[in-house]
C-alpha cells in the first residue's frame, strides 16, 4: 500500500515539475498535454506492476485499482458502469475483468483524460503568457 502511494505522490510531484518547465519554456499546449499523458501512463504501469504483484499473495489486493478512481473521475466513473455491464454479460474471469481490463482502460482512457486536462492547462498558460506580453508592450 506505502508503495502505490508513493507511486501516486511522484506522479503529482512530476506533474508540477512539468508545469513549471512548461510555463517557462515551450508555447504549444500539446507539449504539456503529451507530458500529462505520458506520466499518468507510466503511472499506471509501475501501480499495475505493484497492485499485480499483491494479487500474486492477496486477491483482494485489485481493490488497489480504487485509488486510481479518485484521480481519474469521469473516466473511473465510466469503468465502473463499463464493469457492470460487461459481468452481467458474460461470464468472466477473475483476473481479466479484476486486473487486465482496469489496467487497460485506466491506461488507455485516463491517458486520453491526463492528455486533454495538460492541453486545457498549457491553453491557459499560453494566453495568461500573451496577455502579460502585450500589457509590457
Amino acid at each position: 500500500m506505502i508503495a502505490i502511494n508513493t507511486v501516486f505522490l511522484m506522479f503529482f510531484i512530476i506533474i508540477i515539475i512539468e508545469t513549471i518547465i512548461y510555463s517557462k519554456t515551450t508555447k504549444k499546449p500539446a507539449f504539456l498535454g503529451l507530458s500529462f499523458s505520458l506520466t499518468y501512463l507510466l503511472n499506471v504501469i509501475i501501480g499495475g506492476i505493484i497492485i499485480y504483484r499483491y494479487i500474486l499473495q492477496d486477491g483482494e489486493s485489485v481493490l488497489l485499482w480504487l485509488l486510481y478512481i479518485q484521480y481519474t473521475v469521469p473516466i473511473s466513473l465510466a469503468y465502473i458502469f463499463y464493469d457492470n455491464v460487461l459481468m452481467s454479460i458474460i461470464q468472466y474471469d477473475y483476473m481479466i475483468v479484476n486486473y487486465v481490463m482496469p489496467f487497460i482502460f485506466m491506461g488507455i482512457f485516463g491517458s486520453i483524460q491526463y492528455y486533454l486536462i495538460g492541453f486545457i492547462i498549457g491553453k491557459i498558460i499560453k494566453k495568461k503568457r500573451v496577455g502579460a506580453s502585450l500589457h509590457k508592450i
